[in-house]
Parts: structure tokens; C-alpha cells; sequence
């Protein structure tokens, strides 16, 4: 079944394609986005909308990069390459692809930000699984995408996504990227039938790396929460404008 990621003015949607017509998933980021937010209500009030969304791009551009980093470096690994290898290939593949969506110095922000996750999380990683995952949940009506899932050299299956900052994260954050990074286990244990055993957010920052956990017992509460906001979510889904925007790019 191939899933397809869409951006409309109506917020991001995935789509599968059926014998009896697309069928609409809202990501999880769409869902969690309807969340009140303390810190970002406030940050407007101090510095004005304008800034604020000045820096929100700056903020996007620059994990963007760092991303691409990081799944080139992963499917190199993943493809059984050594890990000095994928790092010159990694460093010149992406280096390239950038060029022409961001400056050298954005790049090399995202670049920095990379290299926080290589020297200070990727050791623990023992086996890569999946890069990139597009994950959807039939029983609960959403979709989004996972930056990794690997066994660690424990032998546990973790699910993992990765954040760039400027510094380190508060709690309402990060509170908001564990009900992701569980909406994300849940999606994946009902696609695959197997059980993950930590949900994992890796924060990439100017001064390191700050990663927070779930246990499978603690993603149980995220889970259900996220749960609980979904079925919200499709109780006030108006899917028309979605469908008629995608007629229109389809046509």
C-alpha cells in the first residue's frame, strides 16, 4: 500500500490510494498541532508574529539539513557500508543536495547539528531497520513519518525521531514530541505486528544532544492520550477542502 505525503492550506495529510478512492490520514504533527501552546503564545506577545515566523523558517531550514544528514548517513549504514565510509558520503551527497535550497551557512548549522547526533547517539545504534518510515494507523486515523527505527546494541527495538533547537528543550515541548514519537510506535506496532520497546525523541542543540525515552509501560499513557486527541481531531475534520484540493492537483 503506498502512502503519499501531502502539504495542503488545510494542513498535512498523507494519502492512500484505494479501489474505492484516496483515503485521508491527518499526520500526527497536524493533529498535536491543535495543542495549546504557553511558550509560543508568549514568545509572540515578547518579540511580535512577524519575528517569530522569521525564526520558525530559520528554524525549519536549518533541521531540514541536519535530517538529510542524517538519513543519508543511515541508509548508508542500513546498506551494510562502514561507518567512515558513510560519513564521506554522507558529507558530500548532502552538502550537494542542499546547495541549492539553503546558504553555506545553513548548511553548515545543519551540518553541526549532524554531527552532535553522530558522535553523541549513533554509537548505540547496533542494527538500522527502517529509515524515513511512513507509518499510518487504520484503527485511529492518522499517519506520519518516523526518522528511524533500529535495535540498539542492547538488543531493543527502539523508534526514533530527531528535533533541532537552539537550546535545550522545556517541558511542554517535549511533552508535545513524546505524544508524537508514541503515536509513532502505536502506528508502527499495528503495521508491523511487532512490539517496540522504546519510544525515543534525540534532540539536536548547539551545545549537544538532550534525548528523552519511553518505556513500552510509559508510551502506554502517551499512547492513549494521543488517542484521545485524534478521535477530537476527526470529530471537527472537515475532509471536503482536502479532497477538492486534491482533485485539483490530480486533474
Amino acid at each position: 500500500m503506498t502512502l503519499k505525503r501531502l502539504d495542503t492550506p488545510y494542513g498535512r495529510v498523507y494519502v492512500r490510494e484505494s479501489e474505492d478512492g484516496p483515503k485521508f490520514y491527518p499526520s500526527v504533527t497536524t493533529i498535536l498541532s491543535k495543542l495549546p501552546s504557553e511558550y509560543l503564545n508568549n514568545l509572540e506577545k515578547e518579540i511580535g508574529a512577524e519575528k517569530l515566523k522569521e525564526i520558525s523558517e530559520a528554524a525549519a531550514g536549518r533541521g531540514t539539513v541536519m535530517h538529510r544528514f542524517a538519513e543519508n548517513y543511515l541508509i548508508c549504514i542500513k546498506n551494510g557500508k562502514e561507518k567512515d565510509k558513510c560519513m564521506l558520503y554522507t558529507q558530500k551527497k548532502t552538502s550537494q543536495e542542499m546547495a541549492s535550497q539553503f546558504d553555506q551557512k545553513r548548511i553548515e548549522k545543519g551540518r553541526d547539528l549532524f554531527y552532535n547526533l553522530y558522535y553523541e547517539h549513533f554509537e548505540i545504534i547496533h542494527q538500522v531497520i527502517e529509515t524515513e518510515k511512513f507509518l499510518f494507523s487504520d484503527a485511529y486515523g492518522y499517519a506520519g513519518t518516523t526518522d528511524l527505527v533500529y535495535e540498539n546494541i542492547l538488543g531493543s527495538t527502539v523508534v526514533g525521531d530527531f528535533k533541532s533547537a537552539n537550546q535545550i528543550c522545556g517541558d511542554e515541548k517535549l511533552k508535545k514530541y513524546l505524544y508524537q514519537v508514541a503515536a509513532y510506535m502505536l502506528a508502527y506496532e499495528e503495521r508491523t505486528g511487532d512490539a517496540v520497546d522504546i519510544g525515543e525523541v534525540i534532540v539536536s542543540h548547539p551545545m549537544g544532544v538532550q534525548t528523552v525515552t519511553l518505556s513500552r509501560e510509559e508510551s502506554a499513557v502517551y499512547k492513549k492520550a494521543f488517542i484521545e486527541l485524534a478521535n477530537k481531531y476527526h470529530e471537527e475534520w472537515n475532509i471536503e477542502p482536502i479532497l477538492q484540493y486534491y482533485r485539483s492537483i490530480a486533474s
